[in-house]
Formats: C-alpha cells, structure tokens, sequence
C-alpha cells in the first residue's frame, strides 16, 4: 500500500493547531496535492463531518469524500473514499519543547490500480501550510 509521511514543525500551539488541520476545507492552503476541497454540510468540524476533495498529484487527478473519523487534542484522523480508493490521512501533533511537531501519515489503498496506470510517490514540501498555521497564531 502506497504511503507518504511528512514530519514538520511549528511554533503554533497544538490548541489552534488541531482545529486548523482537521476542517479539511483548509487543505488548499497546506497540502499541495489538494486543488479543491468543499466542506458537505454544516455545523461544527467533528466527527462524521464530510468534505468533497479534489486532488492531483504525480499527474493523476481523483476526487474522494472525505470523512473526519478521529478528533483528539492530538491526533486528527480522515478517510478518504471513492469506488476505487480509500486513503487514510493520519495527523498526530506531538509538542516538541517550544516547538509542536506534525507527523502527517497518508496511506491509500487502490481497489484498481489499472484504473490509474503507473503508481507514482507524490513529493511535496508542506511549508506552505506551516507558514498559514504561524499567521494564524500571530
């Protein structure tokens, strides 16, 4: 099973952090694979809440519906689904000394890998989304 894991820090408290990541709609601004993501529905981010993303990574475009599974004050926990995938994004905050540190963990699971062609590793940096998380906290 194809997966991706990406471990970075910020000086953002995991308190702005956690709410931050887990409404998937703020993808755009962190994850560079993401070109779109809409929330489905209304009320507060918690689980059971859904998200329609759409994303591109090694030149392969796919759409999943992404429901929030798991809500800690430390671990976020989304599943992704179409009729061929399901990609479980896993993202644990860790505080770090002054510092708070992200693993992120992607595993995706392709019930029809000849529907994609070649299976590629996406590479991304996630700077992007540690410098929206710093404005957040200023």
């Amino acid at each position: 099973m194809p997966s991706v894991t990406r471990t970075f820090e910020v000086t953002v408290p995991p308190s702005v952090v956690i709410p931050y990541l887990a409404d998937l709609s703020h993808a755009e601004e962190w994850d560079p694979g993401t070109v779109r993501c809409v929330r489905e529905g209304t009320g507060p981010v918690e689980v059971g809440a859904s998200w329609h993303n759409e994303s591109k990574i090694a030149g392969i475009s796919t759409e999943l519906t992404y429901t929030l599974e798991e809500l800690t004050d430390s671990r976020i926990v989304l599943v992704g689904r179409n009729e061929t995938a399901t990609s479980t994004e896993t993202i644990d905050v860790v505080p770090a000394g002054f510092r708070h540190c992200h693993a992120y963990l992607s595993r995706m699971c392709i019930r029809y890998p000849a529907v994609f062609g070649t299976t590629r590793s996406p590479t991304s940096t996630p700077t992007t989304g540690a410098a929206q998380l710093s404005a957040r906290s200023s």
